[in-house]
């Protein structure tokens, strides 16, 4: 199966208030500011390189997955909607999200970013640790996602 992470990028809306970002996300039952925000959303941009395209991931909820705390400050903002900053995250921190889910094309994803030379296994491997030691809930299966993802960034790092 060929990964999805080609020219789409990932990443995550923040609502701007004077003192920090606060993440959040587009759900049925969401709050008024968020249902404000189509479903289908969609944002331009370009990367210095090229226009890329940015798909607002309704299944995304920031405030369970497992994301470090300084994700949201060292995500690239892309530009404004309304009252929010649409925020690309670094190629680390969506790998370190994708391992907190680890479902259908997660590991996929993972691998697409390996070979494209964005991630390195070190920092990735301190950066989901860090993550975790704030996370709560069972640590175990993330502890697994994590050993499969250091095995395919080293295996797709090492590749021809």
């Amino acid at each position: 199966m060929s990964p999805r992470v080609h020219d789409d990028a990932h990443g995550a809306l923040w609502r701007k208030s004077e003192r920090k970002l606060t993440p959040c996300t587009v759900a049925p039952c969401a709050t008024r500011s968020q249902r404000e925000l189509p479903p289908d959303l969609a944002v331009t941009w370009t990367d210095g390189q090229r226009e890329r395209l940015l798909r607002l991931d309704s299944n995304f909820v920031s405030s369970i997955a497992l994301l470090h705390s300084e994700a949201e400050v060292e995500a690239q903002c892309v530009g404004t909607i309304g009252r929010f900053d649409v925020r690309v995250l670094t190629p680390t921190d969506l790998c370190v999200s994708k391992i907190g889910r680890w479902r259908g094309p997660d590991a996929d994803d993972v691998t697409a970013l390996a070979r494209f030379g964005l991630l390195d296994a070190p920092a990735v491997e301190r950066r989901a640790r860090e993550a975790m030691d704030y996370f709560v809930g069972n640590l175990r299966p993330l502890e697994f996602n994590l050993s499969d993802a250091l095995e395919i960034i080293r295996s797709a790092r090492n590749a021809p």
